[in-house]
């Protein structure tokens, strides 16, 4: 089995020859540019417009001649190879951090979910997702998460009356979604900035939560976190020690990151919006080792959330009464 190194230097040696093709096209469409360009006071506008097409018409009859189809399909094909080296680095990486998290670039169902969460400002009328993580620890704790980009659709009128729907990103960052079988209702709610920070968070949920602060054992934990809960009782029973450890680890990390996790209904629902897609290397490779690196710290996070709940000896305790 090869390495995730590996993986990374396959895909440089590709993306640098990906980048000499590219090169080659752009050079030959420059070269007949300034040709035509210089025939131009010659022929005049017509002519030369006619040359143009002639030429272009020339070269796609008789490109397998002049090799410019290879290079097209050498293109593709380059482009085929990053594509899928890709999906070995990132599904390498997963298995390096927890070998029990599945890694695709497919996605779960979470709409209902998160519609039903009520945590998003707008109405939710499409999700786009390019890639998830799924897992069960101990046949008990099951969770997924997808990198999404969700949101609702408007409708614009062009200068000729046509309507057109147009798609408005509304939240864009990773959904954590956990079912961990707890038998007690409660509620509790985590965020790491004002909610006033946070104009994607809707505002019926804001209201709900106002008045149910909760003060915790943990003075690094509080630093960071603002914490409501339905009662005291089950804010010290879901959030365990390892738990908030955890979060506050992670956050050292990444300081920039806003996360807003949600207990309720036996189930863990987090949002941590993000930009930059983590399932997505930059085209520079020089900044790969970030990307990679932010892509661990995420992963590693989400398991160690899965681990701390699954073995929370307050959880267990109420799962076994």
């Amino acid at each position: 089995m090869y390495s995730t190194n590996d993986y990374l230097k396959a895909l440089e040696f590709i993306h640098k020859n990906h980048k000499v093709h590219v090169s080659k096209i752009t050079k030959f469409v420059v070269i007949g540019s300034l040709f035509l360009l210089i025939m131009l006071p010659f022929l005049g506008v017509e002519k030369v417009i006619a040359l143009g097409v002639v030429t272009i018409f020339l070269v796609y009859t008789f490109s397998n001649h002049i090799g410019l189809n290879n290079w097209i399909k050498t293109r593709i094909s380059l482009e085929q190879k990053q594509l899928l080296l890709k999906k070995k680095i990132f599904r390498n990486l997963t298995n390096e951090i927890a070998p029990w998290i599945n890694m695709s670039f497919s996605s779960p169902y979470i709409k209902e979910e998160l519609i039903s969460s009520s945590l998003l400002k707008n109405s939710i009328e499409f999700i786009h997702s390019s890639g998830s993580l799924s897992g069960l620890k101990n046949s008990s704790t099951a969770f997924c998460a997808s990198y999404i980009q969700a949101g609702y659709y408007s409708k614009h009128k062009d200068s000729n009356q046509r309507i057109t729907k147009i798609e408005n990103i509304h939240f864009k960052g990773f959904v954590f979604l956990m079912d961990f079988a707890d038998l007690k209702s409660g509620w509790v709610n985590l965020t790491t900035d004002y909610l006033d920070a946070l104009n994607w968070l809707a505002d019926e949920w804001r209201q709900a939560r106002d008045s149910n602060y909760i003060q915790l054992d943990d003075i690094e934990f509080e630093k960071i976190f603002h914490a409501r809960a339905s009662s005291s009782t089950d804010g010290f029973r879901l959030l365990s020690s390892k738990f908030m450890e955890k979060l506050v680890e992670f956050k050292k990390n990444q300081p920039t990151t806003s996360l807003v996790l949600s207990f309720k209904d036996s189930k863990l629902l987090a949002l941590m919006p993000e930009s930059k897609d983590p399932f997505q290397l930059s085209s520079d490779s020089s900044f790969w080792s970030k990307d990679i690196k932010f892509y661990q710290q995420t992963v590693s996070l989400f398991a160690d959330l899965v681990d701390a709940i699954d073995t929370s000896p307050k959880i267990l305790e109420s799962k076994a009464s």
